[in-house]
C-alpha cells in the first residue's frame, strides 16, 4: 500500500459541488480504511485471546477448627458425600489418642469446582485428612 499524504481541502466550498468531498480527500479517506482494516486484522491476529483449556475437578470437604489454632480437614475428589467425609474425619480422631480429647468446636462443608492444578498434589484415589497445627500441615491419606 502507497502512503497517501493528507489533503488541505477536503470539500469543495462554492459551485455545483459545494459540500462534496474532493477526489484527493475520497482517495486519502479509502486509503486510511483500508490501513485502519489491515492493522485491525493483524492486531486481531496477534493479539487473539486464547481460551484456556483447564480441566475442572470437583472437590469436596469437611473442616473442623479448635480453639488451639488447629483445623482438621477431609477432603475427597471422587463426590463424597458429607457423611462419609465425617466418618473418615471420626475415624481418623479415634485412631489418634492426643486428638481425641482437644475439643473441634465449629464444622464446615463445602463442595466446589476447582482447577485441575489446584491440589494436584492430592490423590483422587482416596479421601485426604489434612491436619493444620498453627501452620504446620501434615496430609494423610485414608
Amino acid at each position: 500500500m502507497k502512503i497517501i499524504k493528507k489533503p488541505k481541502l477536503w470539500k469543495y466550498k462554492t459551485g455545483l459541488n459545494a459540500g462534496k468531498l474532493r477526489p484527493k480527500a475520497k482517495e486519502y479517506l479509502s486509503y486510511k480504511l483500508k490501513k485502519y482494516y489491515s492493522d485491525k486484522k493483524f492486531f486481531d491476529l496477534q493479539f487473539k485471546e486464547v481460551a484456556p483449556t483447564i480441566k475442572k475437578r470437583t472437590r469436596s470437604q469437611v473442616c473442623y477448627n479448635s480453639h488451639y489454632r488447629m483445623s482438621l480437614r477431609a477432603i475427597g475428589f471422587k463426590k463424597q458425600t458429607e457423611r462419609e467425609l465425617e466418618n473418615a474425619l471420626q475415624e481418623f480422631l479415634n485412631s489418634n489418642d492426643y486428638l481425641k480429647h482437644l475439643p473441634f468446636d465449629s464444622s464446615g462443608y463445602e463442595f466446589e469446582e476447582i482447577d485441575e492444578r489446584e491440589d494436584r498434589n492430592l490423590d483422587a484415589k482416596f479421601i485426604t485428612i489434612e491436619l493444620n497445627t498453627r501452620g504446620q500441615t501434615t496430609y494423610t491419606e485414608y
